[in-house]
């Protein structure tokens, strides 16, 4: 778990490539936990201290962000899709959903 969040990381500004689903399922749990708990975090805190999680939140979001970008499309190149597909996420309602089936399915093989 651990190897795959320090490798999204390290692969930050990389969209090009590929991303294993196990590796992907990985850092986006990481990042659906940690933002939760950050985002609740700020909702707690007391408002004359505010301004702490919000400054934590986005040094802390920014790059994950970036990362978890550059993680979907390289997942999307092992799934033997091109990285624009991910516009796909666009579509109101289903787009998100649909863009989740497509990084779930299985690995194109490389041979």
């Amino acid at each position: 778990m651990i190897n795959s969040i320090v490798l999204s990381y390290r692969n930050l500004l990389n969209f090009s490539g590929r991303a294993s689903r196990r590796q992907f399922w990985w850092f986006f749990l990481y990042w659906f936990i940690a933002g939760s708990l950050l985002l609740g975090l700020g909702i707690i805190v007391p408002p004359e201290f505010i301004l702490i999680p919000r400054v934590v939140i986005v040094l802390w979001g920014a790059p994950t962000l970036v990362a978890l970008v550059a993680l979907i499309l390289r997942r999307l190149h092992d799934t033997g899709r091109s990285g624009w597909i991910a516009f796909i996420s666009c579509i109101p309602v289903v787009g998100g959903v649909w863009l989740l089936v497509l990084l779930a399915g299985e690995s194109e093989r490389v041979d």
